[in-house]
């Protein structure tokens, strides 16, 4: 890339464990033998082994290590995942005749009360051939897509908890830190991460985040204090 005068290639901590890898030995260090666990990563429910061709197949094509034929496919399969999740969100389930009846008939335990799509599907009974014979849309999908759909649909509150908090932080790194803000004496603050703050003086919070030893936790207190002192 760099001979070819391209920008590098930088794995985000939401995109690949080995991002945290890297961000993680260049931005906080170690002083001993580094260890990849899977806690170490703050959005690993994103970092699925299932979903590894969607997560990082625009990164492989751009870079020319996949085919053009199979990333066409790979898109195709992203966009009916995409509208077939937001059908069953916006698919309302009541407890009607019909309803009960399709559900006894794949040996379904009945509903009580309103429901989406997703909420039935997060089921985990509720397999593949049966998500196909309830869902009419769902039945020409391939079984990668619905497999994706199925653990879209199982962990859909954590999935979008996660893609809420990733947001969230890459607006609140935008945030500016005033000159002569002080760091000092702000509750849940560590003394190390006090005596770094008042030595680096970042003058953002992307700028706090790249120095060793700051958690997302004091991103979080430093951002809610900023915030504070704005509006005093």
């Amino acid at each position: 890339l760099a001979l070819k005068n391209q920008a590098p290639f930088i794995l985000k901590r939401n995109e690949a464990y080995i991002g945290v890898l890297i961000d993680d030995l260049v931005t906080k260090g170690t002083n001993e033998p580094y260890r990849m666990f899977t806690s170490r990563a703050e959005y690993r429910l994103l970092l699925r082994e299932d979903n590894t061709l969607f997560r990082l197949g625009e990164h492989a094509y751009r870079l020319g290590l996949m085919e053009e034929d199979f990333y066409k496919e790979l898109k195709k399969d992203q966009q009916a995942i995409q509208e077939s999740l937001k059908r069953l969100k916006e698919c309302v389930l009541t407890p009607s005749k019909e309803v009960l009846k399709r559900l006894n008939e794949l040996d379904e335990n009945p509903i009580n009360d309103k429901m989406d799509g997703v909420s039935l599907l997060a089921r985990d009974s509720f397999n593949i051939e049966k998500m196909r014979s309830f869902f009419s849309f769902l039945t020409p999908l391939n079984e990668r897509v619905l497999e994706q759909i199925k653990i879209e649909c199982k962990y859909n509150i954590y999935i979008e908890k996660q893609h809420e908090n990733i947001a969230k932080m890459d607006s609140m790194l935008k945030v500016s830190i005033p000159k002569d803000f002080v760091f000092k004496g702000i509750p849940g603050l560590s003394l190390e991460a006090v005596e770094k703050l008042e030595k680096f003086r970042p003058k953002s919070l992307f700028e706090a985040s790249e120095i060793s030893g700051i958690t997302p936790a004091n991103l979080d207190v430093l951002h809610l204090y900023i915030h504070l002192r704005k509006n005093s």
